[in-house]
């Protein structure tokens, strides 16, 4: 078998019968980076014994493809993807659906053994969009066995954090189904959300405008997880509203505050939630 790289996430690897898979690298990397020099050869072994040993999970995805969609549905999900290393051509093969600038969610076959994430002509062939096979990804995530925490900030115990932990790399997606983790209504100024890892997500449900103060909590904990990875997705924040995610921009000061650039739309809807100003009330700037 020959292995040709073509990207510092991607591997193409060509058979000696004449098949070609793709494999991706980005987590082996992330992997490799916790553990000593000497452990890769054994960690790098035990991870192409996973990935080749495919015979038999590849069988079992062609059956249920050919019976149809009710055969295929209750495998569907979905994982989110950075795009930064991602070669075009890899890219427009994928089944997937844009998130935001730079992040995908790709949808996958999850089977006992592994998760394989699908091509375009995989769910034109069920007869679906990217988007439809999408929604029922998302559906089947609401079994998903999570570690949910809801946490107060310290001295700002109006302030709620959810985070959801998961050992499979689908914490992160659940970030396209915050409403459902909590209960009552949706909050009124949406959430503000960070995915920095595929089995960890931290998000702040903005229901009154203090809620930008969990920014001083998210931001370093989002950078630091993403750079420890494994399976890092994204070190930003987004303020997610409507189906939208729109980057926060945020700056790291020296004595550890967060400085913090809103996108449009973001103070408008804070300065509602804070209400009016009481008759005779001052502001400080």
């Amino acid at each position: 078998m020959t292995v040709r790289l073509l990207s510092l996430s991607l591997a193409l690897l060509l058979s000696v019968a004449g098949g070609v898979d793709q494999l991706g690298l980005w987590n082996l990397a992330a992997q490799c980076a916790q553990v000593d020099k000497r452990d890769w050869k054994a960690l790098i072994a035990e991870h192409l014994d996973v990935v080749l040993s495919r015979e038999d999970q590849d069988a079992e995805r062609e059956a249920a493809f050919a019976q149809g969609l009710d055969a295929v549905r209750p495998h569907l999900r979905a994982t989110l993807w950075p795009t930064r290393d991602m070669p075009p051509e890899v890219l427009e093969d994928l089944a997937s659906v844009p998130i935001t600038d730079g992040l995908i969610a790709a949808i996958a076959w999850d089977s006992a053994m592994s998760v394989t994430t699908l091509n375009a002509s995989d769910i034109e062939d069920l007869g679906l969009s990217p988007a439809e096979a999408l929604e029922i990804a998302v559906d089947n995530h609401g079994g998903d066995a999570i570690s949910v925490q809801w946490v107060a900030l310290p001295q700002q115990e109006h302030v709620q954090v959810v985070m959801v932990e998961t050992p499979d790399p689908y914490a992160a997606t659940h970030a396209l189904r915050l409403d459902s983790l909590r209960e009552g209504d949706p909050p009124a100024g949406g959430w503000l959300v960070a995915v920095p890892l595929r089995s960890f997500l931290v998000a702040v449900p903005i229901d009154h405008a203090g809620a930008i103060e969990a920014l001083n909590v998210m931001v370093p904990v989002a950078r630091e997880a993403y750079g420890q990875g494994p399976r890092s997705v994204t070190p930003e924040v987004y303020w997610l509203s409507e189906g939208a995610w729109r980057p926060i921009g945020v700056q790291l000061e020296a004595d550890g505050r967060v400085g913090v650039h809103p996108p449009p739309g973001l103070v408008e809807v804070l300065e509602g939630l804070a209400g009016p100003v009481e008759p005779g009330a001052t502001s400080s700037e």
